[in-house]
């Protein structure tokens, strides 16, 4: 965890087999589509909901700022980096969450 730039970067890596390039990618676009989208990609249900839920509630919270990237070779494990604005004004739907 470390702060740069106005932002923090929280990062989570496991020693685990790690994703072939085109499942991260796949990965990826499931946890960052509509719900309707993400249907298609997931119908064999290989995906869990956490990452969707964590990409999803840090965009609706901080806005388009806040990203989420997976670093990750095969045999190499999986680092998963969420990046969140700090110091910076909230977006406008989001001012009143702090009153």
């Amino acid at each position: 965890i470390f702060t740069s730039g106005g932002l923090l970067y929280i990062c989570v890596t496991d020693d685990g087999i790690g994703m072939y390039e085109q499942q991260a990618e796949e990965l990826m676009k499931y946890i960052s589509v509509s719900d309707e989208e993400a249907g298609g990609i997931n119908a064999d249900n290989r995906y869990g909901i956490a990452l969707r839920n964590i990409y999803q509630r840090i965009k609706s919270y901080y806005g388009e700022r806040a990203e989420m990237t997976f670093e990750t070779a095969f045999m190499n494990g999986t680092t998963v980096k969420l990046i969140i604005p700090v110091n910076d004004e909230l977006p406008p739907e989001r001012k009143n969450d702090n009153e």
